[in-house]
């Protein structure tokens, strides 16, 4: 199966109907234990849809989804856009002031919600729109709708209909409504196409949420190609690998630190009992890639991108291990100064991201125009992820302009401190975060979360860290934790650490 260099000019409900026309009776996915063919999905979406009309929902109306992954989620998604209605993504788990912001953000006319999710809305102060709260134990959605059924026009969707609003992981500040484009979401799952070699009859774990890109990507890839999908609620290290031998899975979606979290996993002798080929994704630093191919059997291929640029701008097809690789034929990157020129090759820059059509970026922020300004500049997004090529073109990401620290007026990426602590064998995990300083701008703050088994001495990393990192990078605060908080990627959540540096252990009282 060849895939073209041209991005699909389809939206979500085209697509849909394309794939019944050429693969009717194949099965786009499996969930709870049932496959389900395309058109199995378009008339449960066509039936949603009826009902969410007879609700009011039509063009532009926005609505709230808070649901975990199930194929009645799938059959909404669809139905929204049968409807050229925007689907508000939202974690089920999402609570507190960051849903309120959400709520309050995208201001939504409808919201449906499930178990504890629903509850969560009902507090909310300020919420105006009709709540659906469907009971956990029941599937139906369906059956939760109601009764009433309007009649529904032909679906006249457009490629520039903003069809999915996503919100960021908010590291420095309150969630970014990202606007999502019907053409965006179709670019996304063709950057997934091309990443992960797509073939007919491959099959895909769904363990992202359908609420995050890496989710939603995956089921527009499944209507634009004959592979198949098992959806599971969530992503479950200790059964991951026998979810993936039981539905023969041929290729790894990975996120955050998903491939870490399985090596953590014991080893056993059906390590490579599986049928995975190809494993792509962001994220992996070359010792850890390393020791998956080893460990798994699994070939590796790193990509970069983001929600706000159709999520796949490059691709690690041949280059160095630790390298993002080159730019997808519809999009280009520079590595630029704080002036918006070009760096040297070996010098490190911010990642902006030129695509060869704009409608690859998003509209912007919604209700954030001076983000949104930040953002896009002259037809060009400005990433905030800093990177340096090599001289053959390659490109590595050095790490997080937002996440950097500034130390005696130094800026020191967390990314790099992180990937030299790494190298511990007692280290299973760590973040760095700028913490104040009492005289100056920044100290460097380490949580660590220890090895398996291995109960850690700080004392003992921070004098080896001291011996084998570069003074300006080596933290001055260390601090054990048993767990992280997570983002849906599975990556931690920063925003979520304390920068208070009392009761971590101060290296600069050590002899």
């Amino acid at each position: 199966m060849h895939l073209t260099e041209t991005i699909p000019d389809l939206t979500l409900w085209a697509a849909l109907d394309r794939r019944i026309d050429q693969h009717g009776a194949s099965a786009v996915l499996t969930s709870e234990g049932r496959d389900w063919s395309a058109l199995e999905l378009r008339d449960a979406a066509e039936s949603l849809a009826g009902k969410l009309a007879a609700l009011g929902v039509g063009e532009q109306s926005r609505v709230l989804v808070a649901l975990p992954n199930v194929a009645d989620y799938v059959a909404l998604i669809l139905a929204l856009a049968r409807l050229r209605a925007v689907w508000v993504a939202v974690s089920p788990r999402q609570r507190g002031p960051v849903l309120e912001h959400m709520v309050r953000t995208v201001d939504p006319d409808l919201v449906i919600a499930t178990g504890d999710a629903a509850y969560e809305m009902t507090k909310l102060n300020g919420l105006r729109a009709l709540l659906v709260a469907l009971r956990p134990e029941r599937s139906d959605l369906d059956g939760q709708l109601g009764d009433r059924i309007s009649p529904l026009q032909p679906c006249r969707a457009t490629d520039c209909d903003v069809r999915a609003i996503m919100f960021t992981s908010g590291t420095t500040g309150p969630p970014k409504a990202v606007q999502v484009t019907e053409h965006m979401l179709i670019a996304s799952a063709w950057g997934a196409a091309h990443a992960s070699d797509a073939t007919e009859g491959d099959r895909f774990l769904l363990w992202e949420p359908l609420y995050h890109i890496g989710g939603a990507q995956m089921l527009a890839l499944a209507l634009l190609l004959p592979v198949h999908l098992v959806l599971t609620p969530k992503f479950s290290a200790s059964r991951f690998w026998s979810q993936n031998r039981a539905h023969g899975i041929t290729k790894l979606h990975y996120l955050g630190g998903v491939l870490e979290i399985l090596l953590k996993q014991a080893p056993t002798r059906e390590d490579r009992d599986h049928k995975i080929v190809l494993g792509f994704g962001a994220g992996a630093r070359p010792e850890i890639s390393r020791a998956f191919q080893s460990r798994f059997g699994v070939t590796l291929r790193e990509v970069y991108g983001l929600t706000e640029a159709s999520s796949f701008t490059t691709i690690n097809r041949n280059g160095p291990l630790g390298s993002i690789g080159s730019p997808l034929p519809w999009m280009d990157i520079a590595v630029c100064d704080d002036e918006g020129g070009e760096v040297a090759v070996g010098d490190t820059g911010e990642i902006v991201i030129r695509p060869k059509s704009r409608e690859l970026l998003t509209p912007g922020y919604l209700g954030d125009c001076p983000a949104t300004k930040r953002l896009i500049q002259d037809g060009r997004l400005h990433t905030g992820d800093l990177a340096r090529r090599d001289e053959t073109g390659a490109i590595f990401f050095v790490g997080r302009k937002r996440e950097a620290i500034r130390r005696r007026g130094e800026l020191i990426s967390a990314w790099e401190i992180e990937t030299a602590l790494m190298t511990h064998p007692d280290i299973a995990e760590c973040a760095a975060v700028g913490v104040p300083a009492e005289i100056g701008e920044e100290e460097i703050l380490v949580y660590i979360r220890p090895a398996e088994g291995v109960s850690a001495d700080l004392t003992e990393l921070a004098v080896w860290a001291r011996g084998t990192m570069h003074a300006k990078s080596c933290p001055r605060y260390w601090r054990s934790v048993s767990e992280f908080p997570r983002t849906p990627s599975e990556r931690i959540a920063k925003a979520k650490l304390p920068r208070d540096p009392n009761g971590s252990l101060d290296i600069c009282n050590l002899s």
